[in-house]
């Protein structure tokens, strides 16, 4: 991956996947529609008014971090031109991962990670043909609804364009070898999740206590990305061609992960982990 004459240098580098982050969160904050309020809590209802389970904010928030995903490839399509390298359209769209994968193989690797909690779904009697599996709640209600649409569809795959294809774009323009955009990109995925402690200390009431586990919430999700974000990274540049293109199916990786890591065998739903 790296060059003798890299057309960006890594500090341009750096910078251009600071700033992928930066548009991608400060987008859930620039649409008024898409910031979370905080209004006083009511068990009776499915989802709280305002909050980041409800449908209005859930559409506002991904239309935001849509226009975030499409500025930041279009930001790779710019540079690429300037390289002046032949058909650059194509080369974004490859450069992007946008292409299926020549071989199932490359999508088991991370289902392996999951056979914990498969194994215990098994125990339950909760898998797809047992006893205790209900098609309606553990499929249609999870994925035929605002809150899975997001969780499962958009919101990985927006994530793993904005965080691996595009950040890792840069950082091969940079000239950074293989090891180093392991190590960088992932950072900057696990930065862009701090701002949930912020949601965390306003919801609890923005108190000491509240302070606290906020504090802790967001020093441990965003030590889960960085290193899911390593994870992802090595996966998505193991999967290159000879020709040094990626081949690309990790965006399926994201979503399976999301799911197996977030669903309960004691019947209560699954806790929502993504912007």
């Amino acid at each position: 991956m790296a060059s003798a004459h890299p057309p960006l240098s890594m500090h341009t580098a750096h910078l251009l996947a600071l700033g992928f982050s930066i548009t991608y969160v400060g987008s859930l904050y620039v649409a008024k529609n898409a910031r979370i309020r905080v209004n006083a809590y009511d068990a009776r209802l499915k989802f709280q008014p305002g909050g980041r389970d409800d449908p209005a904010v859930i559409r506002a928030r991904l239309m935001a971090v849509t226009i975030a995903c499409v500025l930041s490839c279009g930001v790779v399509y710019y540079l690429l031109l300037g390289i002046q390298i032949q058909d650059p359209m194509v080369t974004t769209m490859r450069l992007l991962g946008v292409q299926w994968p020549p071989s199932v193989l490359s999508c088991l690797q991370t289902p392996l990670l999951f056979i914990g909690p498969i194994y215990g779904h098994y125990l339950a009697s909760a898998l797809p043909g047992q006893k205790h599996y209900s098609f309606k709640y553990h499929f249609v209600d999870t994925f035929f609804s605002w809150v899975g649409f997001r969780n499962y569809l958009w919101a990985p795959l927006t994530e793993e364009i904005t965080f691996r294809a595009c950040v890792l774009s840069v950082y091969a323009m940079g000239g950074a070898s293989r090891w180093k955009m392991i190590a960088f990109a992932p950072l900057v995925f696990g930065l862009a999740h701090v701002h949930h402690g912020w949601e965390v200390y306003k919801q609890l009431g923005s108190t000491p206590a509240a302070f606290n586990r906020a504090l802790v919430s967001a020093v441990f999700q965003t030590a889960y990305t960085t290193l899911f974000g390593a994870y992802a990274s090595f996966l998505f540049l193991r999967t290159y061609s000879s020709c040094g293109l990626q081949r690309k199916a990790i965006l399926l990786i994201p979503a399976y992960s999301i799911y197996w890591r977030s669903v309960r065998i004691d019947g209560k739903p699954p806790i929502s982990s993504v912007p």
